[in-house]
């Protein structure tokens, strides 16, 4: 086995419901050193949905988060942080970008 197949980290992993924002622990997963997420167990109706975005969050070399924009940027102008696999902030930017999309937090 690689390095970078060995886990670093494991978490519960919770989906929260859109309407009323409450937490259902969903999976559990593993993130390795390479800073991919793996599903490791949970509720059997869950576990291909955690696999498939876990696929392509894993599959992607760096998240982008909105931020706000850069001093002197227009109106109307938007701001956002990339941060690359393996970068400083990349598990927080990740825990974020899960959130925003799906509606998961890892925990």
């Amino acid at each position: 086995m690689s390095e970078t197949a060995q886990p670093i980290e494991f978490f519960d992993v919770y989906e929260t419901d859109d309407e009323d924002e409450d937490e259902a622990l969903v999976g559990a997963a593993e993130l390795h050193a390479d800073f991919t997420l793996h599903v490791t167990g949970g509720a059997p109706d869950k576990a291909a949905y955690l696999t498939d975005i876990f696929t392509r969050v894993n599959a992607k070399p760096e998240i982008s988060s909105k931020a706000p924009p850069p001093e002197g940027a227009g109106r109307f102008e938007l701001g956002a942080v990339t941060v690359k696999r393996g970068e400083e902030g990349f598990l927080d930017a990740l825990q974020v970008y899960l959130m925003t999309y799906y509606g998961l937090r890892l925990g």
